[in-house]
């Protein structure tokens, strides 16, 4: 495998990764939603204890 070969590997290797996390995180995005939304007091609590020292980008 000759170099040039070798970049074009690499780089479109680093693009695929790059959009396998970014949907991966727009999938649990959208998870959190779903769940945030019941009304149930026990799964409000259990959300907010969950969730408190974890990043969400998507707030």
């Amino acid at each position: 495998m000759n170099t040039r070969a070798r970049i074009y590997l690499i780089f479109f290797l680093s693009i695929g990764i790059i959009f396998l996390l970014i949907a991966f995180v727009h999938q649990q995005a959208n998870l959190y939603e779903t769940i945030s939304t019941f009304t149930e007091t026990q799964v409000q609590d259990f959300l907010n204890t969950y969730v408190a020292g974890f990043p969400r980008p998507w707030a």
